[in-house]
């Protein structure tokens, strides 16, 4: 914060007037004296330069920190993953999930995909999905209308603790659902055929697909927190608060400017105890628009007061500029969770 100027102390002078010399037309000193003048603090000449001196100082600034916004990152680490960076071999790319290979409408999957997804989203990505051979987290938001919708979703959740080969793993409260609910599948092949096709569970499954104000996405764990940035990996812990992002990415490099971001801060963050939990690329939407998110994190602080010194540090600003740069803001989010039952670290 800028301090106030002085303010300049102004004297009073007696009749005694102060001779000066004067130099005559030879620029000679050794001419008369002439008339004594009363000598000023400043003059006229020297203030105009004064003042010119400060508004070029002024107008620099202005033209380095709004016309060249760029140059306040020269410093940041370029992306773990961009061809041009010095940490990484040339031949990686920017960090994107595995895409799904494409599978022909299959009428069985649409059938078991209707038991549970929105009608529109059980063709295309929904149905490969059905057909990884990784770990599926499924990822709900929901509100309830009334307490019938509850005691459904109450059921669905307590179908899904009993299932083998299924783990809740983050079961929270959300600033605008009642409930946000993320679930772990071995694979698709468990989806499938233990949960969707599962006769005794129709009417269960059945009952969750007509709440009415609730999303769906199925997701993958993205390997690259151990891959790129094992700094953000820390222990669960007893969190005071934890921080839910979705996130857009810009076309065509939003990812690339992201993950500078991450290279950028990941000690910083680790140093105050602000750790991830887990990064969740979004495979396809179940219940939803479709497309609009590509990536769900899960960030846990300690306290507020380390997390409020991470903003403080010289590094944050140019770094939050690569990643707003890098996010579509009129969708991607970050909301503050307070209130859960139960949380889980994807990375240790």
């Amino acid at each position: 914060m800028s301090g106030k100027r002085g303010k300049r102390s102004s004297f009073d002078t007696d009749e005694e007037e102060v001779p000066q010399i004067i130099l005559n037309e030879n620029d000679s000193a050794g001419g008369d004296y002439g008339p004594p003048k009363r000598r000023t603090c400043c003059s006229p000449l020297l203030i105009i330069l004064m003042v010119v001196v400060v508004l070029t100082a002024v107008g620099f600034l202005v033209y380095y920190f709004v016309f060249q916004p760029d140059e306040a990152v020269k410093s940041l680490p370029t992306s773990p993953t961009s061809p041009t960076s010095p940490t990484s071999p040339t031949s990686k790319t920017t960090p994107s999930p595995t895409p799904l290979s494409p599978t022909p409408v299959d009428p069985s999957s649409k059938l078991a995909l209707e038991n549970l997804c929105s009608d529109e989203n059980t063709e295309g990505k929904m149905q490969s999905v059905l057909n990884l051979e990784e770990e599926i987290i499924i990822i709900e938001a929901v509100n309830f209308r009334n307490n019938n919708e509850e005691m459904a979703f109450g059921l669905y959740e307590q179908l899904l603790t009993d299932m083998d080969d299924v783990e809740v793993l983050f079961q929270m409260e959300l600033p605008d659902w009642d409930m946000g609910l993320f679930t772990k599948f071995k694979n698709g092949q468990v989806f499938r055929d233990d949960f969707l096709n599962n006769d005794e569970m129709q009417s269960i499954v059945s009952s969750r697909k007509q709440i009415q104000n609730s999303k769906m996405w199925a997701t993958t764990l993205s390997s690259d927190v151990p891959a790129m940035y094992p700094e953000l990996i820390g222990p669960t812990g007893s969190p005071d608060r934890l921080l839910f992002h979705g996130i857009t990415f810009t076309e065509p490099n939003g990812r690339e400017k992201v993950a500078i971001f991450d290279e950028a801060t990941k000690e910083l963050k680790s140093e105050n105890n602000y750790f991830t939990l887990g990064w969740f690329d979004v495979a396809a939407t179940c219940i939803g628009e479709e497309d609009k998110y590509d990536q769900f994190r899960i960030e846990s602080m300690r306290s507020i007061a380390e997390y409020a010194n991470v903003f403080s540090d010289e590094i944050w600003v140019p770094a939050s500029k690569q990643r707003t740069e890098g996010s579509d803001l009129t969708v991607s989010f970050t909301d503050f969770v307070k209130d859960w039952t139960k949380i889980s670290n994807m990375y240790n």
